[in-house]
């Protein structure tokens, strides 16, 4: 069976969840599925200037027919999708269809309906009014692409397109990330039929420290992320808060917040080192999340999770279980609540943290995912193929 995984890179001073992800399975594939060649094609937005943005975000031709001319001299059967804006563009559909191969789209976000990928506008409440409209004017009047005019007119004219074009369509199947996901996805209008449960996977890590101590927040310090909650719970607990992740564009006055300890941008190694030596990892992104990485490997490394109570953080956190659910403004007395917990109630919460992240391990995610891929490949699959 032979599979091509492709990935349009964000910029390597902004790296997203996404191309963790993307570079991860591309790993793990080649680690476990030795009855398949795994082939790739990526592109990285470092490369992206205004002209190539303009000339190919309707629908890049070039990066089209170099896919399909891959798929066809390396009898490629199936093509795993994971990024496809702004350079290669969802006309990659159509190609790979086209070159005979089965075409799966991981969706990381909610970008084929929401030019934010989340369903938040900028002043951080939930909208829903592109895809209730099923036009994008919403979208560009509060320019939900990163905050710019034109980034957010680009983006809206971009997927409309996309849409009358029906590029889903060229779709077989998409993976979603959690059943919150799901349930979302399903409102957008796609077919049960053609959705499968695919969650991303966590690094099994050997340090899980049985000294832990103070709190950490893993995330960039934006108003989605929940920064204001952090900020103003910083203030009202003795506890010192590690903070990891970037500034971004948000001025902070650190001397107004002598409990939190900066620490900017660490490697993904680094990070989950640290969260593994905390008591626990604050969650208090506003936005209902695809899926909660940095969640996820938190309990993987016996980390309780403090959360707010949407999104995936009801499937993943059981309450008083393996971490705390909350609302916003329980957040204070639900961190001192945690706290105060006594030493072998804490272990339990540690241990069953653990246990909650045996299903998102490498090897189970990857033997399900390599079982997806021949389940989908059965009908092109050549018999003599193994």
């Amino acid at each position: 069976m032979n599979i091509l995984l492709v990935h349009n890179f964000y910029k390597s001073n902004h790296i997203g969840g996404e191309d963790v992800v993307f570079t991860s399975e591309l790993k793990a594939l080649r680690e476990y599925a030795s009855e398949c060649s795994v082939y790739t094609y990526t592109v990285s937005n470092d490369d992206l200037n205004i002209f190539s943005l303009l000339k190919g975000v309707w629908g890049n031709k070039a990066h089209a027919n170099r896919i399909q001319n891959i798929i066809k001299e390396n009898n490629i059967h199936l093509v795993h999708i994971h990024n496809t804006f702004p350079q290669i563009t969802p006309l990659v559909f159509r190609a790979v269809k086209k070159a005979g191969a089965k075409c799966v789209l991981t969706l990381h976000n909610y970008r084929p309906w929401c030019i934010a990928g989340s369903f938040i506008d900028p002043s951080a409440k939930k909208c829903m009014k592109c895809l209730e409209k099923k036009n994008r004017i919403h979208a560009f009047a509060k320019r939900c692409y990163r905050n710019s005019w034109f980034g957010s007119l680009l983006s809206a004219s971009a997927h409309t397109l996309y849409e009358k074009r029906k590029d889903l369509e060229f779709v077989d199947v998409f993976f979603y990330l959690s059943n919150t996901q799901k349930q979302q996805l399903l409102y957008c209008g796609l077919s049960e039929k053609r959705l499968f449960y695919k969650p991303n996977f966590v690094p099994l890590l050997n340090e899980r420290p049985t000294v832990k101590e103070g709190l950490v927040f893993v995330g960039r310090l934006e108003k989605e992320k929940g920064l204001e909650y952090l900020l103003a719970l910083s203030n009202q607990i003795e506890e010192i808060i590690l903070v990891i992740g970037e500034k971004g564009d948000c001025s902070i006055d650190e001397v107004k917040y002598p409990n939190l300890r900066f620490l900017g941008k660490k490697s993904r190694a680094d990070t989950l080192s640290i969260v593994a030596r905390s008591k626990y990892l604050l969650h208090l992104s506003i936005v209902e999340e695809t899926f909660g990485l940095s969640l996820i490997e938190a309990l993987s490394v016996s980390t309780p999770v403090i959360g707010f109570r949407i999104g995936t953080r009801l499937e993943f956190i059981k309450h008083q279980y393996n971490g705390f659910l909350c609302e916003p403004e329980t957040l204070c007395n639900t961190v001192n609540t945690a706290l105060q917990l006594t030493d072998n109630s804490y272990k339990k919460l540690a241990n069953n943290a653990v246990l909650s992240a045996q299903e998102f391990t490498k090897e189970v995610v990857i033997k399900k995912q390599i079982g997806l891929y021949k389940h989908l490949c059965q009908p092109v699959l050549n018999p003599n193929c193994h």
